[in-house]
């Protein structure tokens, strides 16, 4: 009886001590990931090397947050940070320019200049944007600045999200002004759509010296 008591107490140990490994390797885990995922946006330089470290690493999907179920590359991540260095490195490593999420967004998609140079015409910015710095790099490196995503281009997510030197360089690089998207709408129209005035009107004055139609004017 005793015997039989010692082997069940001994059985429950090791599953106990087995849950408790598990827990500990799915929180190592967690960690790992946090802790790359935390290196890409802040440009952490060492720590990103530590964790990603050959092209198999720089092309594995990690979610993108840890409140969306969105899962990107490790370049989307360190464009969204706008972390120049990483992003030269991940593409040194054999990262693709033109790599996509899981529902189809390219790294273009990620690059957006910080809130207070956003909406600053060309001839007031007195510091380099990083935003630009990256979207440069990509460009390089062979990003399409036309590939849609769900039917709009990278210029006409800029346009949307009022991101003036982000338009700017995708324009001065070959982006198509007069793309439509789903509904026949090209970049002006998302433009015209800007509040506030002075914002919708340097990003239309952008657009309409760069040849920009409306697209009621592609309307079948």
């Amino acid at each position: 009886m005793l015997t039989r008591r010692n082997g069940l107490t001994t059985q429950i140990v090791v599953f106990v001590m087995l849950l408790i490994g598990i827990a500990i390797g799915g929180f190592k885990y967690a960690q790992s990931r946090y802790s790359v995922h935390h290196a890409l946006i802040s440009g952490d330089m060492p720590l990103v090397k530590r964790q990603i470290r050959n092209r198999l690493e720089a092309s594995h999907h990690l979610r993108m947050n840890h409140n969306h179920e969105q899962w990107g590359l490790p370049l989307h991540m360190a464009t969204s940070g706008s972390q120049p260095e990483v992003v030269a490195y991940l593409i040194e490593l054999g990262a693709d320019a033109n790599g996509e999420t899981h529902d189809g967004m390219t790294p273009l998609f990620f690059c957006r200049s910080p809130e207070e140079v956003r909406r600053v015409a060309s001839d007031q910015r007195s510091h380099p944007n990083p935003a630009v710095g990256v979207l440069l790099i990509l460009i390089d490196a062979g990003a399409d600045v036309n590939k849609p995503w769900g039917g709009i281009t990278p210029l006409m997510w800029a346009v949307q999200n009022q991101d003036l030197p982000v338009a700017e360089a995708l324009i001065h690089h070959g982006a198509s002004v007069n793309a439509t998207d789903h509904s026949f709408r090209t970049a002006l129209d998302y433009a015209l759509a800007i509040e506030p005035p002075i914002t919708r009107h340097r990003m239309v004055t952008l657009l309409t010296k760069s040849g920009g139609w409306s697209g009621e004017d592609y309307r079948p």
